[in-house]
């Protein structure tokens, strides 16, 4: 189970954060899924939004029935169709938490992550890594058997100059994810920390001072190295925590002066979670901070910046996020922002839960409301605590009650482990089965 996020008391100005809305559009992905399927392919927000169109049982039938049919042309031969189902997959378990369905076809699908990893195309690869992702997220630690298997064929995909750039992306977010979530030996999770730094170091400035150039494939690669690389120092030990720090923070700064924008904003979050990092580590030799004045000039030269050739959403975004970065290391204070889902509110106080809830975002896009509100594993990391009963399941008007609240938690949570220890004696089982044979 990952560790929570460092909690500052900063004095950052809030900021109101609104993650995809239920009734907005479907993300891009379920777009192309919607227009390349057949007919019979369902949105869920378009039934969720029209008014008594369906129950909630039999919209979770009607999903899991269209899931079967995709979990089967995943192995098609079709390798257009294998890429459709992997899409329809990704976008169910994205809108629903379904984890005794997911844990029912635990090793079908992580078999399919691996056949698509190993044969398949870019395209291919690239679904195949973003569905690792989302059972990670769906099936928590319980998937640490199964995902330990895909590790080192993940780490081989990445590490392969030869593949596309994009794939490589892929896998480098699916790795993150899955370090981020599952309890790994240090040995291991230092291993990728330092494959995911030996990447994105590759945009350091050259010897002569030039910023090395690359295709914005490349700079894709780098980016989302980099973000999965902040993810894990978020839960590091102290220890790698330092020891990375010392090795980057400097060096972080090179990437300030790169062309791409998305690049650029990711390394000044970075450099702040490092600055936020150092300020918490135990000893004072750790808690040594480098020279910030050239630091903050550039900063602020990014937070002010008005170049003609950027597009104005580029200069936008660029200044936004380097005002807060700047604001947080000069003032030695975190990020505060909230996050609204309903009844609930998020609080993000530091750095490090703002990257890990932007981390959970770009994995589950417009189904982030649906897993803060109902995944036992994105409530742990933020501590949002049991979830809300239903407004459906509740009388209008009434309080609920605390006592009712909590017993109805560990209902589902008695449920969940029965369904959990069911599964893994079946597995037992099997294995025994096998060692007679």
């Amino acid at each position: 189970m990952p560790k929570k996020g460092r909690r500052d008391g900063g004095k950052s100005p809030t900021k109101m954060i609104s993650p995809v809305g239920e009734d907005e559009v479907a993300s891009e992905l379920g777009e192309n899924i919607h227009s390349g399927s057949d007919a019979g392919t369902i949105d869920l927000e378009e039934l969720e939004g029209s008014e008594g169109a369906v129950d909630t049982s039999s919209l979770l039938d009607h999903l899991e029935d269209k899931l079967k049919v995709s979990i089967e042309n995943a192995t098609d031969a079709s390798a257009k169709t294998r890429e459709t189902a992997l899409a329809e997959i990704s976008l169910g378990l994205e809108r629903r938490y379904l984890f005794e369905f997911v844990l029912a076809r635990e090793a079908t699908l992580f078999d399919i992550v691996e056949r698509s990893l190993r044969r398949g195309k870019s395209t291919e690869q690239i679904l195949a890594a973003r569905l690792c992702a989302l059972l990670c997220i769906q099936l928590g630690a319980d998937c640490m058997e199964t995902y330990s298997k895909i590790r080192p064929l993940l780490l081989t995909v990445f590490c392969d100059v030869a593949v596309s750039p994009l794939s490589r992306a892929a896998c480098a977010e699916s790795l993150g994810i899955g370090s981020f979530i599952i309890d790994e030996e240090p040995e291991i999770f230092n291993d990728v920390v330092q494959r995911l730094s030996k990447t994105f170091s590759a945009s350091y400035l050259n010897s002569d001072g030039a910023s090395p150039q690359f295709s914005p494939e490349v700079y894709h690669l780098h980016t989302q190295s980099l973000l999965s690389w902040a993810l894990l120092m978020t839960i590091a030990s102290p220890s790698t925590q330092f020891a990375e720090t010392t090795l980057h923070l400097r060096k972080l700064r090179d990437l300030l002066e790169v062309s791409d924008n998305d690049f650029r904003i990711a390394a000044g979050e970075t450099i702040a979670l490092m600055h936020e990092i150092i300020r918490l580590l135990p000893t004072a030799e750790a808690r040594k901070m480098p020279d910030i004045n050239q630091l903050c000039i550039r900063l602020r030269q990014l937070s002010t910046e008005s170049s003609k050739y950027k597009s104005k959403k580029d200069k936008k975004l660029q200044r936004s996020s380097f005002r807060d970065i700047l604001h947080s290391i000069e003032d030695e204070s975190g990020t505060f922002q909230r996050v609204r889902f309903g009844k609930e509110v998020l609080a993000l106080h530091t750095w490090s839960s703002t990257l890990q809830y932007e981390a959970l975002c770009g994995v589950l896009r417009t189904g982030i409301i649906t897993h803060l509100k109902g995944n036992p594993l994105l409530r742990d990391i933020f501590a949002l605590g049991p979830p809300v009963l239903d407004e459906l399941k509740v009388a209008a008007g009434s309080k609920v009650d605390k006592n009712l609240r909590q017993a109805q938690f560990e209902a589902e949570n008695k449920a969940r482990n029965q369904t959990r220890n069911q599964h893994r004696g079946n597995k037992a089982a099997g294995r025994a089965h096998d060692d007679d044979d």
